[in-house]
């Protein structure tokens, strides 16, 4: 049987067992006449239209899809912009009620600092939680945020939030701000309350004292005026336990401050006078146990004083306190009306909860309306397929007998062309046996060239081989040389490295250096302060021998006044005779005593001298040391300077030391990169060697395959052979 006659069975047989596709459209039979892009050499005529219904049916199928595109896109859009909106505004109640919380908790935080033991930690934290609320509740920072600002008309109660907010923080700033203040008035108090722990205990001892010292003595009228003095000596101890209350006076917000510390000083007065008087009424030895409560007394006083002075810190701290409580009340109200859910966020949030859904059944409405135009134009297309398979069959059956020849390499045949669907496959089929025969000629052509340049290629594959090899074996030479220099730049990298940290070991030595030097300075400061206080006090001290050189002066001139008129009261004894004896043994005890006082006057006079002389010699010795310590200061000084300038030295060169390590290190991880790509550029070369060979080993196939296609074409027989 011939190759023509087993095309047609074929064709039967597929035509039999329905093996061409049923889902082919109507318009890609249309398609297929007429799409194929060459111009048959007779028009081909009798190309159907599509039908009238299919055409509107088409319309209605993209009118429903663009329905359901909308709708999906519309329940999307209200889902994730409205739904957002509102959760917005809810979040705006989760917002205020924080910065409510926080507010009352910096209050609460204030109120607490000023009492006993509070601290002004949790007023600053608490402040900045309540200003990151207030200022998220404030801004709207994010798109989404604008636009629900703009929609729920926030602009309003923003604005009046950030007046009320700008005010409650400036009044908590200006309660921070007297942190300071207040933490060194609570310092003192502190200190004020264990200084009068103290005086109690000395109190107690000095009562003691007083008690002791009248149990001594052995009048009864002494001894009641020491059981008084006891009695009063008590009383010091009741004053020190009212000053100690006076003291909660300071840390009570509803306490007259004015008042405690006027109080505190009368008592201060009270006290000292009591002392005073219990002193002046009492033998010395009272008076020496009494110099230490005193001296107790005095510090006391001072501490009262300087607290007094701290008072007005106080005093506006609270006043600072009660504004933050009522500005906190403004913002709360502010809060409320900030927060609260208006009309439009409740309609708001219902649509957002409806028009998802009423989108989403019109879109699911508009996917059941498209799917049943399709259905519709399936069964149209499968009527009209029917029709066009019996047309299609007669014409595909001549064809492949006009195609018969050409199976088995005629060229010179050319295929008849019709009005059929297989017209246009004829006039195609011409074309292609024509651009066949320019192939095949052209093939003939090209293998016989290829042929030669392939035994050219060869050579050159091979020539180029060689030479790869060549240069790949000279490359893998300089890329040990590249690792040799490597190595040398990781060594010197290491070298500078460790030259860096020794840097810094010195730029360290020299900072402590320094800070030795200022220690120094201070220290010689300090010690200059103290010898010129010491020097004023021996000042003074020669200016106390001064004095008393002065009134040792008189009781010596009052000592010679004395033995003079005990001399004419001798004389006038002796004028009386036996009368005057009595009186002149009185006259010779003061003489006694003058001559005495004389001698005691002049011992006291040397004493004074040589204390002044002593007193002159350490003034003048505190001068000289005073000159020394300056002196040593300006050498500390010039150390000072020294050693600032050696540690600006040493911190220019560890920062050399540190730019050449790192430009070491830069550089050896270059020629690190340089020898790796050396290597690879050695890998390449191989690589190109065993490619060029390939090549070679190709080309020569190529040669061959050249060969085979010339026999294979010769079976094509072209029109003049």
């Amino acid at each position: 049987m011939s190759e023509p006659s087993n095309k047609r069975d074929e064709f039967m047989e597929l035509k039999s067992g329905n093996s061409i596709d049923d889902n082919v459209t109507s318009e890609g039979l249309y398609d297929a006449q007429g799409s194929t892009g060459l111009t048959p050499s007779s028009e081909v005529v009798g190309e159907a239209a599509p039908p009238a219904d299919m055409v509107a049916d088409g319309r209605k199928e993209k009118l429903w899809i663009v329905i359901t595109v909308l709708a999906f896109l519309l329940a999307l859009l209200s889902s994730s912009l409205l739904n957002p909106m509102v959760a917005v505004q809810d979040q705006r109640v989760d917002q205020a009620e924080e910065v409510k919380n926080a507010v009352g908790l910096t209050n609460a935080a204030a109120a607490q600092a000023l009492s006993e033991g509070g601290t002004f930690a949790a007023v600053e934290s608490n402040r900045r939680v309540a200003e990151q609320a207030a200022k998220g509740l404030i801004s709207a920072d994010t798109l989404l945020e604008k636009i629900s600002a703009a929609m729920f008309a926030d602009s309003d109660a923003n604005a009046a939030l950030s007046t009320d907010w700008a005010s409650y923080n400036t009044a908590a700033n200006q309660f921070l701000a007297k942190r300071d203040e207040i933490t060194q008035v609570q310092t003192k108090l502190e200190e004020l309350s264990a200084n009068i722990g103290a005086a109690v205990t000395e109190s107690v001892d000095f009562v003691d004292a007083v008690a002791k010292e009248g149990t001594s003595k052995s009048s009864s009228s002494i001894k009641d005026r020491y059981l008084f003095l006891t009695s009063e000596a008590s009383n010091l101890n009741g004053i020190l336990g009212t000053l100690t209350t006076s003291i909660r006076n300071f840390y009570q917000s509803d306490s007259d401050l004015v008042a405690t510390v006027d109080k505190q000083a009368s008592l201060m007065v009270q006290l000292q006078d009591m002392l005073n008087r219990i002193v002046a009424n009492s033998a010395a030895v009272v008076g020496t146990v009494a110099a230490p409560l005193r001296e107790r007394y005095q510090q006391l006083e001072t501490q009262v004083s300087e607290i007094g002075e701290g008072t007005s810190a106080l005093v506006e701290a609270r006043a600072a306190l009660r504004d933050m409580r009522a500005e906190g009340e403004k913002l709360e109200g502010s809060l409320e009306t900030a927060s609260a859910p208006s009309a439009t966020v409740r309609i708001l949030s219902a649509i957002g909860a409806l028009l998802p859904v009423v989108f989403g059944v019109l879109g699911v409405y508009g996917l059941y309306r498209y799917f049943t135009l399709q259905s519709r134009e399936l069964v149209m297309h499968e009527a009209n397929l029917s029709e066009t398979l019996a047309e299609q069959q007669e014409s595909i059956l001549k064809l492949l007998d006009e195609m018969s020849a050409l199976a088995d390499g005629d060229l010179t045949v050319e295929a008849e062309v019709t009005d059929q669907i297989t017209g246009a496959i004829a006039d195609s089929v011409n074309f292609a046996v024509i651009e066949m025969r320019e192939l095949v000629s052209q093939i003939n052509r090209a293998s016989i060239e290829v042929a030669n340049e392939s035994e050219l290629a060869v050579n050159n594959a091979q020539s180029v081989s060689q030479s790869n090899m060549n240069q790949a074996t000279q490359i893998t030479a300089a890329a040990k040389l590249m690792q040799q220099v490597s190595e040398s730049m990781r060594q010197m990298s290491e070298q500078a490295a460790s030259s860096s940290e020794m840097a810094q070991d010195s730029q360290q030595a020299a900072e402590q250096g320094t800070a030795a030097v200022r220690d120094t300075i201070r220290g010689m400061e300090n010690m200059r302060e103290q010898i010129q206080e010491t020097s004023k006090r021996i000042k003074r001290l020669g200016e106390s021998s001064q004095r008393i050189g002065d009134i040792v002066a008189l009781i010596d001139d009052i000592a010679e006044q004395t033995n003079i008129l005990s001399l004419n009261a001798a004389i006038q004894a002796s004028m009386a005779g036996e009368a005057g004896r009595g009186f002149a043994v009185v006259s010779d005890e003061v003489q006694s005593l003058a001559e005495r006082s004389t001698e005691a006057t002049r011992k006291i006079a040397e004493l004074v001298a040589t204390i002044q002389n002593d007193t002159n010699d350490a003034v003048l010795s505190m001068e000289k040391a005073t000159q020394q310590v300056v002196s040593g200061t300006q050498v500390a000084d010039s150390a000072g300077s020294a050693l600032s300038a050696i540690e600006e030295v040493s911190n220019r060169l560890t920062k050399l030391v540190e730019g050449i390590a790192e430009g070491s290190t830069a550089q050896a991880e270059v020629v690190t990169q340089v020898s790796q790509q050396v290597s690879q550029v050695s890998e390449s070369s191989t690589e190109t060697s065993r490619k060029a060979q390939a090549s070679a080993n190709s080309i020569a196939k190529l040669l061959e395959l050249a060969k085979d296609l010339e026999t294979s074409v010769s079976r094509f027989k072209l029109p003049g052979a």
